[in-house]
């Protein structure tokens, strides 16, 4: 639940308490059996991300699958490919980690994977090797890029950048950013949580590194860089390029958030003013993403516009997605575009579904916010709100049919002694991540389009010694020492 007024001040406003008292009285989002969902695999934008080679491109075959449907072929389907989850088997196969659930982990050890291989046809026919699109020539040429979906366009009178190739192979195809070697786990860090000290966020990432992390999730808060209408902090604008550039010196995808408007800009859009406020939201955008651009492909708009606590009306998310979609696709067209919504209050599939007629050029991710335990009342591995996105986005009848999934963000608050300590927070990524982990494997072996990736939030405690529990979702305190759960976390991040 990162974002704008939850995370102004390092310590939690005091209606963060009934707050969370109307999100479990209203938590309805806990819901469906278990059904299917995919996985993937890390961009190779960088040299130092995957070892000097071009990996395979995800949903490839399952855009021919849907393309030949849609003319009407009756050719069987092509296998899904090959994208790094090759110990997800069918659900019987998946016996002992459920058998482990079952039986509870409180104390016990940390579920561990079950290389099953690929999954064989229903008839017992072994499964046929999978296809991973065009193989490099002998001489070690790579395979030309392929069509990987609506982010490929740029708008006709773009200036389009060149498209990023592995640094160390100048000769190297142009790279899918959604094209990882595994399932990626992302962690969430804000600026405010690293004090804005590039010596502190170095430690900061290593810890992400030592976790297994691939990225980071941060907001480049409007209010940090635009503190007072008008008046732009340099300090602020050269601690998050800094930033962005440590990101990937330490090996790690930066996923940047346009979100966190400044009071001035509230006051304007609840005064009524509101072709400044959508004028003054594009300036902001535009001066933000003109800095990252040339060194980010992942960029999330906005941050949950569904959450009861947004300042824009509900009739106005989709403009926020609309205004920042085109700014980001004039400035780079080649960026990775994603959405996401909090699953644990009412009516949040009514508002994808808003969100997607209305402003769907712009969104090539959708990515679902579930804190089960700690904001949504149900069990700990109960993923009812990924299984309906996998659905509805498999769905031809479905507005959102064709988009990716992913879990944008998901964790435990430490933030009660007994009932909601270190310890359940060790019970829950025990208990909850690897019933998440057997869905996206589902997905990725029987699903056309599936979950690209993850995003643990967060890495650091807002406060440690805060009260509520917007302040102790970190797996580290404040002062980057380890919680109870910290070891556990490395290890179910490393089955996915």
């Amino acid at each position: 639940m990162s974002g704008q007024a939850s995370r102004a001040h390092r310590t939690p406003p005091r209606w963060i308490g009934p707050i969370a008292v109307i999100l479990v009285l209203t938590g309805a989002a806990c819901m469906d059996p278990p059904s299917p969902p995919p996985g993937l695999a890390m961009p190779a934008r960088h040299s130092s991300l995957v070892d000097g080679q071009v990996p395979p491109i995800p949903n490839q075959d399952a855009r021919v699958r849907r393309d030949a449907r849609a003319e009407g072929d009756a050719k069987a389907p092509s296998p899904a490919p090959d994208i790094g989850l090759q110990d997800a088997g069918p659900r019987d196969a998946r016996a002992p980690i459920d058998a482990a659930l079952d039986q509870g982990t409180r104390d016990g050890p940390v579920p561990t994977p079950v290389d099953v291989g690929p999954v064989p046809a229903p008839d017992g026919t072994p499964a046929p090797s999978l296809d991973v699109g065009p193989a490099p020539a002998p001489d070690g040429t790579p395979a030309p890029s392929l069509d990987i979906g609506p982010w490929d366009a740029a708008p006709a009178d773009a200036e389009v950048r060149p498209p990023p190739v592995d640094a160390g192979r100048p000769d190297a195809a142009p790279v899918d950013p959604l094209a990882f070697d595994r399932f990626p786990w992302f962690f969430s860090i804000h600026g405010f949580e690293v004090n804005y000290d590039i010596a502190f966020t170095a430690r900061a990432f290593a810890k992400v590194v030592d976790l297994g992390g691939r990225g980071v999730r941060t907001d480049i808060f409007w209010k940090d860089v635009e503190p007072e209408r008008d008046r732009w902090d340099d300090e602020m604008m050269t601690f998050y390029d800094e930033y962005i550039d440590l990101a990937l010196a330490d090996g790690l995808i930066p996923m940047m958030i346009v979100s966190g408007p400044a009071e001035w800009a509230i006051e304007l859009y609840r005064s009524g003013q509101r072709d400044a406020f959508w004028a003054e939201y594009e300036a902001y955008l535009r001066r933000t993403v003109a800095l990252m651009a040339d060194r980010v492909d992942h960029y999330q708009l906005w941050n949950e516009p569904n959450h009861v606590i947004d300042i824009v009306d509900a009739d106005d998310d989709w403009r926020l997605i609309e205004t920042a979609g085109r700014v980001i696709r004039e400035l780079d067209p080649g960026a990775v575009l994603y959405v996401n919504l909090m699953a644990n209050v009412v009516g949040w599939e009514a508002a994808i579904t808003d969100w997607v007629e209305r402003a769907g050029e712009y969104i090539d991710v959708i990515g679902v916010d579930h804190y089960p335990g700690t904001w949504a009342c149900c069990d700990n591995r109960d993923w009812g709100p990924l299984e309906t996105l996998v659905r509805r986005i498999n769905d031809p009848e479905d507005a959102l049919f064709g988009k990716l999934g992913a879990v944008m963000e998901t964790g435990y608050s430490s933030w009660a002694p007994v009932v909601a300590d270190e310890a359940r927070q060790r019970d829950w990524i025990n208990e909850s991540l690897p019933r998440m982990r057997a869905l996206v494997a589902d997905a990725h072996a029987q699903q056309d389009f599936g979950i690209v990736l993850g995003n643990y939030f967060q890495l650091i405690d807002v406060e440690t010694d805060g009260v509520g529990q917007e302040a102790h979702f970190g797996i580290l305190h404040s002062d980057l020492t380890h919680k109870e759960g910290y070891d556990a976390l490395r290890a179910m991040l490393a089955t996915f």
